[in-house]
């Protein structure tokens, strides 16, 4: 992932980027596919959600087209990310991107896909992304949550193919939750995930953290107690 000849042609592509605007479109067509695949039933997945960090003073800072760019490539890098480690853009929030992993039939795996992928974004906004916004825009930051969980999907209406469809449960909720917990390009996960792969990582180090927020009331099922969260050393 990290070659020089990889690294150059994502440098090219967010030059383009920049230059020209997005070259894919942003769609979450293949994730509205899967989710109708599962309409109306529970099932695990992990949710990752990366939030560009000082949306607000970049929109009262910047020119709108300045803003546009920098929104593209963000929103650009991070979905091809998601997708090419076996995920789905759910959707784009504004500021943000949640993606998917289907966690049903092997949950170690989507966890790991989604922390490889949440590393990825890091490496790529430090590397590539920022180097190229060196002198032109502001460079950027991200935080990062990532959740295990089941999620509700649910078909607002009655037509298969077209009426609005989303998640709704835990997983989402909490991932979200933990990203506004998380530093500028720091990865928070939580618990759930931890369990999945504490003990079969070799090459991931792990830091339990010491939450002194008090909003943080969110309870391990299995435990009874406060949701533990981790991460990335």
């Amino acid at each position: 992932m990290d070659s020089d000849s990889h690294l150059k042609s994502i440098q090219v592509r967010v030059q383009r980027t920049l230059s020209q605007g997005p070259p894919i479109d942003l769609s979450t067509l293949k994730c509205n596919q899967y989710l109708r695949r599962h309409v109306n039933n529970k099932t695990k997945l992990v949710v990752l959600c990366v939030d560009l960090v000082g949306s607000t003073k970049l929109t009262l800072s910047l020119l709108p087209h300045e803003l546009i760019s920098i929104i593209n490539i963000f929103s650009t890098e991070m979905s091809m990310i998601i997708s090419g480690h076996g995920g789905y853009v759910l959707k784009y929030v504004g500021d943000a991107v949640i993606g998917i992993f289907p966690a049903e039939f092997d949950s170690q795996k989507a966890c790991f896909n989604a922390l490889d992928s949440a590393k990825t974004m890091v490496r790529i906004i430090t590397r590539v992304i920022n180097p190229v916004l060196n002198n032109k825009l502001p460079q950027i930051q991200v935080k990062i949550g990532i959740d295990l969980g089941e999620s509700m999907i649910v078909l607002y209406g009655k037509n298969l193919d077209t009426s609005h469809i989303d998640l709704i449960g835990s997983g989402i909720s909490i991932a979200s939750k933990i990203t506004a917990l998380a530093k500028p390009n720091q990865i928070l996960f939580s618990e759930n995930i931890f369990e999945n792969i504490a003990n079969v990582s070799k090459d991931m180090k792990f830091e339990k953290l010491d939450i002194v927020n008090e909003s943080w009331d969110y309870i391990n099922t299995k435990t009874s107690k406060i949701l533990n969260l981790y991460t990335l050393e």
